[in-house]
């Protein structure tokens, strides 16, 4: 019977502990179900089959990781990791335990991803805002710099769930990273990047592209900031050297361009054709990308890519009219020739738009200009059939009977009987009708007199007469001397600034110099500067410790607006505008010869001399007779629409300052351009020649004179008229 109780005892204990041990498993069950998995997109732990982690194996191929692999990786992460926290303890810093100040959430993810990883340190708080993760690289991913949004928002939350929770133990090869990124997969991405995936692996067969590209190809600001953050490389090239700006602008990813260049992506960088991100969004018919890309003054707008193509030949091409009138508004070239000669004008034929050509032939576009093929705008509008264009351009002059140099006129050019063909009949039999008064047109006799040493191509036309482009004098774009000046280059000897903002604060010890920095964001002259006795401007120069780009350098930056020489019917040749300048806006620097005063009163021919104007010791001159620039074809006007500014850059001596010619009001495209050489020149030369501008306020004209003549030679009449009042008191006297 004791042993029968003692055997009964003995069942009745091993029941209770089978019940204890089922009770438990079933609470680590319960456990784990209700556990919070921040990567879950069902926001419990339930399937993760979005996050299967996958591998390479040794033939390069992708293979998914069973359970039992990952069991037995996790097993020997776990071993692993024992052995760092022992090592751990031992690691002093200075004598003292190591405090580095993160979560416990963000330290067990950082150090449980690989056995090799070390904890990262955290940004100072004052470089992020709000949560923030730490990369094993040392690199921190936070929503600092990111723009107010639903996506920023998004990203905060994953951070916050990050830092809270400990994330899955997962494998990924990189190129999910790629395809995460293409597909805006915020949460993978990161996760990616935490688990050590390189942020700048290159995706073989989709162009040796960079997940950063991807990115920026779809738009998904978010991802690229993750990834700049996690250390992408921002101009980082395919095999066709396109860089992610460049994938943004052609794909028309505004705040990703704006995203990209804000953190220091290059705008000017080309691809393997030649071409720039604005040349891609040009071409699209992306404007506010193009608006964009021109803001921030970082490429140049004529920039021409392998082919010869500006941006403006892309949209010109593609017909896309907003972006055309957008980039002539910021002084794109639309005389520039491509690798075959073609010319704006060209383009808008073959594409047919007569609305750009119809802009193209307002803004002075070159209608007679002739390519490689010796084919005219007409040639090419005749040859693809565009009918608007023939008849636009016949309409302004063009030449019917002009030959390319397969000997084809337009209208060999065109198809029999078609309504071009008609057009270019009906021209050429009225203009045979009409040749005793054809009206001669200008003639373009050089693409530009500069030689390509200014910014901007000076075209130079004639359709007066026969006169050959003026070759008697050297073009040189800055003063120079043919002997010993002494100016003080001294660069100790100059005032500069320190300025860490774009000079335009009070601060600006360059602005003191002038009073105050007399530019506009814009380079214009302020409202309140003074027309009529201009201060002298000293702009900022190279012993400054300002950005090249600041406000105070304008004139330093060289000839920026369109300009053209052209014969006229009395003054010879002229300068007149190819574009609307506003008020206060540079448009040229009068160079030439720096020369004594008594050197200028030997010399013969003194129409082109500009006195400096010194106040103190010897006088000096710029003489443009020999040497000048296209400020030597500027005539005067009695009703000026340019004024004379003394400026300093590379030097401060005040004997020598540098005159710039600034507008002084609003001029208009074609207008001719023109400053008063004052009364002193007109006294000495009135005896030679006489004003021609032909202004109603003319005070030079041969009318003018002879009307003052007639003045003073009355007054003089009317004194000798007057009695001789001391005579006769005298004969009172006696």
């Amino acid at each position: 019977a004791g042993e029968e109780q003692e055997e009964e005892e003995d069942d009745e204990e091993e029941e209770e502990e089978g019940e204890g041990q089922e009770q438990r498993e079933r609470g680590n069950e319960e456990e784990n179900e209700e556990k919070y998995d921040p990567f879950d997109p069902t926001g419990s732990m339930g399937s993760s089959s979005d996050l299967t982690p996958i591998r390479e194996d040794s033939e390069g191929e992708l293979k998914i990781v069973s359970d039992a692999e990952m069991s037995e990786e996790e097993e020997e992460e776990d071993d692993d990791e024992e052995e760092e926290e022992e090592e751990e303890k031992m690691v002093t810093v200075n004598g003292k335990a190591d405090t580095t100040t993160a979560s416990s959430a963000r330290m067990r993810m950082m150090g449980e991803s690989k056995p090799e990883s070390t904890i990262s340190k955290v940004a100072d708080s004052s470089d992020t805002s709000g949560h923030f993760t730490a990369l094993r690289t040392g690199a921190v991913i936070s929503t600092t710099g990111l723009p107010t949004g639903p996506g920023k928002e998004t990203m905060e939350s994953i951070l916050i769930a990050l830092d809270t929770e400990r994330p899955k133990k997962l494998r990924f090869h990189p190129k999910q990273l790629y395809i995460s990124a293409k597909q805006g997969e915020m949460q993978k991405v990161l996760l990616m990047l935490v688990d050590g995936i390189d942020p700048n692996f290159r995706a073989e067969l989709q162009n040796r592209r960079t997940p950063l590209h991807a990115a920026a190809e779809m738009g998904h600001v978010e991802i690229c900031h993750m990834l700049v953050q996690a250390g992408a490389n921002l101009d980082t090239c395919d095999d066709d050297q396109r860089t992610p700006l460049m994938e943004a602008a052609e794909n028309n990813q505004l705040e990703t361009v704006k995203y990209l260049l804000k953190a220091g992506a290059l705008g000017d960088h080309k691809d393997v054709e030649g071409s720039t991100c604005l040349h891609l969004a040009a071409k699209k018919g992306h404007y506010d990308v193009v608006v964009h890309l021109l803001c921030t003054g970082l490429i140049d707008v004529n920039c021409q890519d392998d082919g010869g193509w500006t941006s403006m030949i892309w949209a010109t091409e593609y017909k896309h009219i907003d972006i055309v009138k957008l980039l002539l508004s910021k002084g794109a070239d639309i005389n520039i020739r491509d690798n075959e000669e073609n010319i704006c004008l060209h383009w808008a034929a073959f594409s047919g738009c007569v609305d750009i050509a119809e802009i193209f032939l307002n803004a002075r576009c070159d209608l007679f200009a002739v390519n490689m093929h010796g084919d005219s705008p007409l040639h090419i509008a005749s040859r693809e059939n565009h009918y608007e264009c023939v008849v636009l351009f016949l309409s302004r002059g063009a030449d019917v009977n002009i030959k390319n140099k397969e000997g084809e006129t337009p209208l060999e050019c065109s198809s029999l009987n078609s309504q071009v063909w008609v057009a270019l009949q009906v021209n050429k039999k009225l203009k045979q009708a009409a040749a005793s008064k054809a009206i001669q047109a200008e003639k373009l006799i050089s693409r530009d007199i500069a030689r390509g040493y200014e910014h901007v191509p000076i075209p130079c036309v004639n359709g007066v007469d026969e006169e050959p482009c003026p070759n008697d004098y050297k073009y040189v774009s800055q003063n120079c001397v043919t002997s010993p000046m002494n100016i003080d280059r001294n660069i100790t000897h100059l005032q500069y600034c320190f300025c860490e903002d774009d000079c335009s604060s009070s601060n600006c010890m360059c602005g003191q110099l002038s009073i105050r920095c007399w530019y506009d964001r814009n380079g214009r002259l302020l409202p309140e500067f003074n027309m009529v006795e201009p201060p002298l401007i000293f702009e900022c120069n190279h012993a400054c410790g300002c950005w090249r780009t600041c406000k105070n350098r304008v004139v330093q930056n060289g000839v920026r607006v369109r300009l053209q020489i052209y014969r006229t019917n009395k003054m010879g040749w002229g300068v007149r505008s190819l574009q609307d300048i506003p008020k206060g806006n540079f448009i040229c620097e009068y160079v030439g010869e720096l020369i004594t005063d008594a050197e200028a009163d030997v010399r013969e021919e003194d129409s082109y001399l500009f006195d400096l104007d010194n106040k103190e010791g010897e006088v000096y001159c710029i003489d443009a007779r020999y040497y000048g620039n296209i400020s030597r074809f500027v005539n005067h006007l009695c009703e000026p629409n340019l004024i004379p500014v003394r400026v300093f850059m590379s030097h401060q001596d005040l004997r020598f300052p540098r005159i710039a010619f600034f507008s002084s009001r609003d001029i208009k495209t074609g207008e001719e351009l023109g400053f008063d050489y004052g009364d002193r020149f007109w006294d000495i030369k009135s005896k030679s020649f006489t004003c021609q501008c032909g202004s109603e306020k003319c005070k030079h004209s041969a009318a003018a004179i002879a009307q003052r003549q007639t003045t003073v030679a009355q007054q003089e009449a009317q004194q000798n008229r007057l009695p001789d009042t001391s005579s006769a008191t005298t004969a009172n006297t006696s």
